[in-house]
């Protein structure tokens, strides 16, 4: 991903490098794996599972506003 911004580079210096980046998103990503991946849900695509058209579907409302409330500030 790339990003271009009107900025200044002082007013920038809040903003991840390029390895930063890469390495939160590889942190979000699997933290968000751990949180959906619940047991009653069955195997997951890499053990046989299908791929769903809305996730917040596969869980009930409780849960997922959990999930979305760990990762955004409103859900």
């Amino acid at each position: 991903m790339k990003v271009r911004a009107d900025y200044s580079p002082e007013e920038m210096t809040h903003l991840l490098r390029p390895d930063e980046a890469s390495a939160w998103l590889t942190r979000e990503m699997e933290r968000l794996q751990a949180q959906v991946a619940a047991p009653e849900l069955g195997p997951v695509l890499a053990d046989g599972g299908t791929v769903v058209d809305d996730l917040s579907e596969q869980h009930n409302r409780a849960d997922w506003d959990r999930i979305c409330s760990s990762f955004f500030l409103q859900s």
